[in-house]
């Protein structure tokens, strides 16, 4: 007989890490053939910039969440309850609340973490309570294991899971042809594809690119993504204060084809985050054979293969984060060899097939702990 798991997970909009995996889990046949699965959405935004505001509105959202809650915990006798909680701030406290109502009814629940912070507010005197409440008897899943440390004091490892995410393979047709479409750029071209925040380091690699301009090194650096907490006046003043015009593109939000052609126009693709977890599209940079440029933040170590994929700095080293862009511009045989070894390490880990399984077996381990 299958086992009964509720999902309580994030589903679009607005599109990021999280709400992508909460709706492949819910559209997977893999998952639903192998369990019986009832799902509520834990989302109240409907875009990126909308998060943190309209807190009435949210909190009406959530209130009828807490009802889909108890009806379903009523109805039902789950074998397992499933939850994609925040670690800080407001949303992970009206998250708690589901958590209060799992485990009066006993449930057993597992986390699964699209975001890190624990650490960041364990030493707080209410928080250490609360998480203690939440963690209590409970299991977790991370993306990866350099995101343990994020809730060690809290939990032993014997009670954490890995999983990491997954993104579609591309079709044979197109993984051939990104390969052919490979222009010998005359000026090595530079993407950024991620929403325009100052937490994913936008202004940092504006200020590493001036090193490289006042070196006299070519280059063509293109901005892909929606403006969220950055507005394009402040980013052109900055480009323009600092001599960039020429060689600093942004080109708004692209999505499928458009987006692709980005990647497969591109050299180098760097994503000098501030704090992520597991930034997907450091994933599809390694698909199209991009060597990546990044930060030690996260599970992203676990990503990018220090000096065989790409390289790994500081967050804040921006004189380590020219120097390592220089070491790409100069070197197209490095940069192919980088490629191609991020594309390998994809295929063999990363893929929507590779999550899905993945995925199956850590439920099926916590089910049968």
């Amino acid at each position: 007989m299958k086992k009964k798991i509720l999902f309580i997970l994030h589903l679009p909009p607005p599109i990021h890490g999280a709400t992508m995996m909460g709706k492949f889990i819910q559209d997977s046949d893999l998952i639903n053939e192998t369990f019986q699965c009832d799902y509520l959405n834990l989302s109240t935004s409907k875009n990126l910039s909308d998060i943190g505001k309209g807190k009435f509105r949210k909190l009406f959202i959530f209130f009828k969440l807490y009802l889909k809650v108890l009806s379903a915990l009523l109805k039902n006798k789950y074998d397992l309850c499933y939850l994609t909680i925040n670690s800080k701030g407001a949303a992970f406290y009206k998250e708690l609340v589901i958590v209060f109502i799992l485990k009066i009814f006993g449930s057993k629940i597992v986390y699964h973490y699209h975001n890190k912070g624990v650490s960041e507010k364990q030493d707080r005197f209410l928080q250490n309570l609360l998480y203690r409440f939440q963690f209590r008897n409970s299991r977790v899943i991370l993306l990866s294991q350099f995101l343990y440390s994020d809730v060690e004091k809290y939990l032993p490892r014997s009670r954490v899971y890995y999983c990491s995410n997954g993104i579609p393979a591309l079709d044979i047709s197109t993984q051939t042809s990104i390969i052919s479409k490979k222009e010998e750029n005359p000026i090595p071209v530079i993407l950024f594809l991620s929403n325009m925040m100052v937490e994913k380091g936008v202004f940092n690699l504006l200020k590493s690119l001036k090193l490289l301009l006042d070196k006299g090194l070519q280059f063509n650096m293109f901005f892909v993504g929606d403006w969220i907490n950055i507005n394009e006046s402040d980013f052109n003043k900055f480009v323009v204060a600092n001599g960039l015009q020429e060689n600093v593109f942004y080109e708004g939000k692209k999505f499928g084809a458009d987006k692709s052609a980005y990647l497969v126009r591109a050299d180098i693709f760097i994503h000098p985050t501030l704090n992520d977890c597991f930034p997907l599209v450091i994933l599809e940079a390694m698909q199209y054979c991009l060597p990546v440029i990044s930060t030690l933040e996260g599970g992203i170590p676990g990503i990018v293969d220090e000096g065989k994929t790409g390289f790994l700095i500081p967050k804040t080293d921006l004189n380590l984060m020219a120097d390592k862009i220089e070491i790409l511009l100069n070197n197209m045989q490095l940069r192919k060899e980088m490629g191609n070894a991020g594309q390998r390490k994809f295929y063999e880990n990363y893929t929507h097939e590779h999550f899905e399984k993945n995925f199956k077996t850590v439920i099926e381990k916590i089910l049968n702990d």
